[in-house]
């Protein structure tokens, strides 16, 4: 089996990828990753296939938008990781992540879950896919207590999947197939939305 692993270009999302990598090498499946490959070659082990997906996006720099990022809080916090982030990532991302698709032919795509880019390439090539969640904040219900909030992140998803010409009604960062939380129980919480 051939396997596309889709990240952003952050160590904390690259991570938890390689150790799920490392067994499936061990198992004799093949992997590959997409995404800014400027920031990606140092976060992966040496001799890693990578596909470049997202450079020309990345003029501001990511790790920039981060540390920005980092220092918001609440709704500020969360406009900004959609408005400047995770859309602009999406559509960056999308165009190397359809030639990845076809270069490597992957059975599989295993997207982390601010990486859109995967699900929508997916999508349009009828590869299933699995969400990789590195935190389980969208599993707790987050938005439960500010519904006008999650609204407008829905509005944002459907805004993304329209400029991107895929279908409507579906959610990129829930994969039907799997989703991986590297996370725990205790974490995750009793009114986790989980199958």
């Amino acid at each position: 089996m051939r396997v596309l692993f889709v990240v952003p270009p952050l160590a904390g999302h690259v991570n938890p990828t390689l150790a799920v990598a490392a067994e499936l090498t061990a198992r004799g499946h093949q992997v590959a990753w997409t995404g800014p490959a400027a920031s990606l070659a140092t976060l992966l082990p040496a001799g890693a296939r990578l596909y470049s997906a997202g450079d020309r996006g990345a003029a501001d720099g990511y790790d920039v938008l981060h540390r920005r990022w980092r220092d918001l809080r609440g709704v500020a916090a969360l406009r900004f990781l959609w408005e400047e982030a995770l859309i602009p990532l999406a559509h960056a991302m999308l165009p190397g992540v359809h030639a990845a698709v076809e270069a490597f032919t992957p059975d599989v795509l295993v997207a982390d879950q601010q990486a859109l880019a995967g699900p929508l390439a997916a999508r349009r090539h009828g590869l299933p896919w699995v969400t990789s969640a590195t935190t389980s904040a969208e599993f707790t219900r987050p938005f439960d207590g500010f519904p006008k909030v999650g609204e407008w992140v829905a509005r944002r998803i459907a805004d993304l999947l329209a400029d991107c010409g895929a279908p409507a009604d579906w959610d990129p960062r829930f994969s039907p197939h799997l989703v991986l939380v590297f996370s725990t129980p205790e974490l995750v919480g009793e009114g986790a939305r989980l199958a």
